[in-house]
């Protein structure tokens, strides 16, 4: 093993390339299996497959070191200290919550359901629902939501491009 100075970017990009060689190999096998009598350049199954294991684990490898390295790095978002991985957990969720503040400042009743009429009235006595936030609430939640988002996202692609020393067993 080997220690060497990797950075999040190094590793995603060798992770990107070693899956392009896995998908192109493994679009081999299917056509290796049958062959014409003057075809002499497919390759035997069992060569294809162990083509696959390699690209396999290679891909293997690469996430193994990217989680390595995402456990190792940290990151400070308002005042709070993440792990790079939680931190990029987080900024799914964090998109999910703004994406649904976003959707309550419009004016959109919900999905109508087993063809009742409006999802907002009920038939007795034609009593509407009311907006349970105000549209500028909701903007207001909306913005907090879109700022904590690119807040993670702006604190993991500052953590990607920090360099730190990982013992590797293969070449990067």
């Amino acid at each position: 093993m080997t220690s060497k100075k990797v950075t999040g970017y190094q590793i995603r990009t060798a992770l990107e390339e070693a899956k392009l060689v896995l998908a192109t190999v493994s679009d081999q096998f299917t056509d290796c299996l049958y062959k014409f009598d003057d075809e002499e350049d497919k390759k035997p199954p069992k060569e294809v497959i162990e083509a696959i294991r390699a690209a396999e684990h290679r891909v293997a490898q690469l996430q193994a070191l990217q989680e390595k390295y995402n456990q190792t790095v940290t990151v400070s978002v308002d005042g709070c200290s993440y792990t790079l991985a939680l931190a990029i957990k987080m900024r799914g969720y964090a998109s999910r919550i703004e994406a649904q503040w976003k959707q309550a400042t419009r004016n959109q009743s919900p999905e109508r359901r087993y063809y009742r009429e409006d999802p907002l009235k009920r038939s007795k006595e034609d009593v509407y629902a009311k907006r349970t936030i105000s549209k500028d609430d909701a903007i207001t939640e909306a913005k907090k939501a879109g700022r904590w988002t690119n807040a993670l996202k702006n604190a993991i692609a500052q953590a990607n491009l920090v360099e730190i020393h990982l013992e590797l067993d293969f070449d990067l």
